[in-house]
């Protein structure tokens, strides 16, 4: 029975309608994917920018009064010493005694300790011994001279009346000339001896190390017995006797971050903590500002002076201190109670001025009136009480509502 043709090709699938069916459909479906990626990636960071805490720093609005300064900065650093000294020798010996112990007061001058110069003592000996062999040349000379001058003074009386040959006369004369040079020569060895034997007296002082100044010994670096260098020769040479200190020298070293020391000030007020004695405050001022920043740290150094140094305050000693805004005006009644803030606070636009107010950590944009620039800080009329806390940092990146972290460098 025959096939019939047509019949047969219209039982034939349509590979190619099936195949635009199927690239339609992974189409859609890379779509759906790119959009929903997209959505996914814009929501996390909206999520991002909405939740992420900014850590910022902030000040505890105070009153102006005549007894309550306003902390602007706080810093930590260490109590160091501007003068300090380890002693050691110029000379390479050994110690033959060592007259401090550490914790030792000691006066300028004070022998700290003594050397082994017992071959220089030796060279003093014979240098001693060769100017009493050149004292003697010089008075065997001066005494042939003499000889030499009496006799030539004799043999020209004689050749006057022809007694004495000229050769004889010139001998005479050649000889006291020769006698007065060596004895020239003779003198010079003697100041030669003078100068070494001297010069080896000094020497042997440089094996007794004094004490350059008074202080206190904080450390001491070597033992009887032991030898000393002024360079390291190898591991059982030392370079240092002891270490002093002088404790009138005290102060106090802080590094402040450079983008704030623009609140420090010379003579500026200072109170500082020390870490051993928390509750005990003392009292200083701002020395300087050292004119160079650490690119590593980001800090500036500041030396600041304490005002009534105790015997509890030691070198090294970690310290926080806390900066004082300079109250110019201080004594006149106007600032009486005054509301201040730093100027860093203070924000503007075109419509008001306002601060950034920090409750249960959200930040709460505020506005303010201010009043006269007292000192570094401005007054408040109106807007902020005592107590309030506002953020003195990262003013730029705040928004209304959104949570904040108060960092370390608050000011209170």
């Amino acid at each position: 029975m025959a096939l019939d043709k047509d019949k047969l090709d219209a039982l034939k699938l349509d590979t190619r309608e099936s195949e635009a069916s199927n690239f339609k459909s992974i189409f859609l479906s890379i779509l759906f994917l790119s959009v929903a990626i997209l959505l996914t990636y814009g929501g996390f960071h909206l999520w991002k920018s909405t939740h992420e805490v900014l850590t910022i720093n902030t000040y505890k609005v105070k009153m102006l009064g005549n007894n309550q300064p306003s902390a602007i900065l706080e810093a930590s650093g260490y109590i160091v010493t501007r003068k300090n000294a380890t002693l050691s020798a110029t000379v390479t010996a050994r110690v033959l005694n060592i007259n401090v112990d550490e914790g030792d007061l000691v006066q300028k001058g004070d022998k700290i300790a003594i050397l082994d110069g017992s071959l220089v003592s030796k060279d003093i000996t014979l240098s001693e011994s060769r100017l009493n062999v050149a004292l003697s040349k010089t008075f065997e000379i001066h005494s042939q001279l003499t000889e030499a001058n009496n006799k030539f003074n004799r043999f020209t009386k004689l050749s006057h009346n022809d007694y004495v040959s000229k050769d004889l006369l010139d001998q005479s004369k050649q000889r006291v000339g020769t006698l007065k040079a060596m004895l020239g020569t003779a003198y010079n060895n003697v100041q030669v001896e003078k100068d070494n034997i001297n010069r080896l007296h000094r020497h042997l002082e440089e094996y007794s190390i004094n004490a350059p100044f008074s202080g206190v010994v904080i450390s001491k670096d070597a033992q009887v017995g032991e030898i000393v260098s002024p360079i390291s020769s190898g591991e059982f040479t030392r370079t240092g006797i002891c270490t002093i200190v002088d404790m009138d020298s005290r102060e106090i070293e802080v590094n402040v971050n450079e983008a704030y020391i623009n609140r420090v000030q010379k003579n500026q007020k200072v109170i500082a903590r020390l870490d051993a004695y928390q509750d005990w405050q003392v009292s200083g001022q701002v020395i300087n500002i050292i004119p160079t920043a650490d690119r590593q740290k980001a800090t500036v150094k500041v030396r600041i002076s304490i005002d009534e140094l105790d015997p509890k305050i030691l070198p090294d000693m970690g310290v926080k201190v806390k900066f004082y805004a300079q109250e110019e005006n201080k004594e006149d009644s106007e600032y009486e109670n005054a509301i201040v803030i730093p100027k860093v606070a203070v924000s503007k636009d075109n419509q008001a001025t306002y601060v950034w107010l920090i409750t249960d950590n959200i930040a709460l944009k505020r506005e303010i009136t201010l009043g006269k620039r007292v000192g570094n800080l401005f007054e408040v009329i109106e807007g902020l009480s005592p107590g309030d806390r506002i953020a003195i940092s990262d003013i730029e990146n705040l928004k209304e509502n959104i949570s904040v972290k108060i960092s370390s460098q608050t000011i209170n």
